[in-house]
């Protein structure tokens, strides 16, 4: 079995959950303990400080896992680690909740992402 976020072989009696990086309903991925600690308990504490609700448009959103971006997998454990994805919802684009940020602009799934509203 592979790690789902970095790739390295894991042995599944050992591995973690790695929601919030991952879909909601994903309940067969995996992650190693060094994502764990470096990437999926981070994620989970900046969910704690944040708020679970349909955005208003203007309002900051963090983004831990997007069914419309591939960067999370992408670049979780590149030269370029983002886990978390800041930006801002939009009313621009064929969907009325867009998402403007630093993994770049697509259609934010109300019921398929992981995402907070970010704290102030």
């Amino acid at each position: 079995m592979k790690c789902c976020l970095c790739g390295a072989e894991i042995n599944p009696t050992y591995s973690n959950n790695p929601y919030p990086l991952v879909a909601k309903e994903d309940y067969d991925s995996r992650c190693c303990n060094d994502c764990d600690q470096m990437y999926v308990i981070k994620a989970r504490l900046f969910a704690l400080h944040g708020v679970v609700r349909e955005p208003k448009i203007g309002e900051k959103v963090l983004i831990f896992y997007s069914s419309n971006s591939e960067f999370p997998v992408k670049t979780i454990c590149g030269d370029e680690s983002k886990t978390v994805c800041g930006g801002e919802v939009t009313g621009k684009g064929e969907k009325e909740n867009t998402f403007v940020g630093t993994w770049g602009n697509f259609p934010l799934d109300i019921k398929e992402d992981n995402y907070i509203i970010a704290p102030l």
